[in-house]
């Protein structure tokens, strides 16, 4: 998915294009599947995971290694993965 300069009409528009090695190929209107499955997944996603979490009984010290752990991933994971790596 990305954006290409140069469009057929216009060759100074930018042009919003997906690249086919990335889709599934399945396009609805020129939009890939995916745009459209996007959103079945990803409302009912936090949906669930509250669910789920609301059930379980947190006992003593459990809740406090659990953010650890959502700190852990979110402020070390997170930003080392998407470090710009420099070609040696």
């Amino acid at each position: 998915m990305g954006t290409t300069k140069g469009g057929k009409t216009d060759p100074k528009k930018w042009v919003w294009d997906f690249n086919d090695k990335t889709i599934l190929g399945i396009k609805i209107s020129n939009l890939p599947i995916e745009e459209f499955l996007f959103p079945l997944v990803w409302i009912p996603l936090p949906i669930a995971l509250w669910e789920y979490v609301k059930n379980i009984e947190f006992k003593g010290e459990a809740i406090m290694i659990i953010l650890a752990g959502c700190f852990f991933v979110i402020f070390i994971i997170f930003p080392w993965l998407a470090k710009p790596r420099q070609n040696q």
